[in-house]
């Protein structure tokens, strides 16, 4: 989760493409499996991916974390 919070923390602060005159801010909306909950790789996939399209569906640029919901945004 760590991770996950410094990505999106750096993908909010960043600008990109402004060498090409562009002025690009990127976002992400992620999806953390519980990895305890299975030793199935296609289960662990499965979980992050639905959290994902969780996050997409709700709110945006956030985590969304199988069984506890979505992260609240800082």
């Amino acid at each position: 989760m760590v991770v996950a919070r410094r990505l999106l923390d750096s993908l909010r602060s960043g600008v990109f493409c402004t060498e090409q005159g562009l002025n690009l801010n990127v976002r992400a909306s992620m999806g953390w499996p519980r990895f305890r909950m299975t030793p199935d790789s296609h289960d662990i996939i499965r979980q992050a991916d639905e959290m994902m399209y969780v996050v997409k569906n709700a709110t945006r640029d956030n985590i969304g974390v199988a069984s506890r919901g979505l992260m609240e945004k800082e």
